[in-house]
């Protein structure tokens, strides 16, 4: 979604005229539907044909981790499998990620369709104490 698709004719006719109206060999279009061509050779006979373009859903990807992160230890952030490509803001990649400072970390994630989508997760550090337990985000 929120992109173009090109769409070309073949090459070597006299005239294009395309249901959009638009009259070139090639032409950009920026919503789904169904587009005719009708072509005209140097002898004025036409044929025509038609382009169906569809829209992918983009990928909607989540983080999970654990929200905060005793100072000095590392969380795990995650996002889901079975993306082609996973890109961290902090410039990591892959499927997980080790951090232990504070901020948002954002995943941009490429599926099969080289559709992306992205999710976010926020990192608080908690104060160090005596014993700090991640699994329930006290320190005591």
């Amino acid at each position: 979604s929120n992109e173009s698709a090109n769409l070309q004719a073949t090459a070597g006719f006299n005239s294009y005229a395309w249901s959009n109206g638009q009259n070139a060999q090639n032409i950009q279009v920026f919503n789904p539907g169904n587009y005719t061509v009708t072509v005209t050779d140097g002898f004025g006979c036409t044929a025509a044909d038609n382009f169906t373009v569809g829209v992918l859903p983009a990928p909607l990807p989540a983080v999970s981790g654990p929200g905060a992160v005793c100072t000095g230890q590392q969380a795990l952030l995650e996002a889901p499998p079975g993306f082609n490509n996973y890109a961290w803001s902090n410039g990591q990649n892959g499927q997980s990620i080790s951090v232990n400072a504070a901020g948002t970390y954002t995943v941009t994630v490429t599926d099969a369709n080289n559709c992306t989508g992205t999710a976010s997760e926020s990192l608080s550090l908690l104060p160090p104490a005596a014993a700090c337990n991640i699994g329930s985000a006290l320190c005591v």
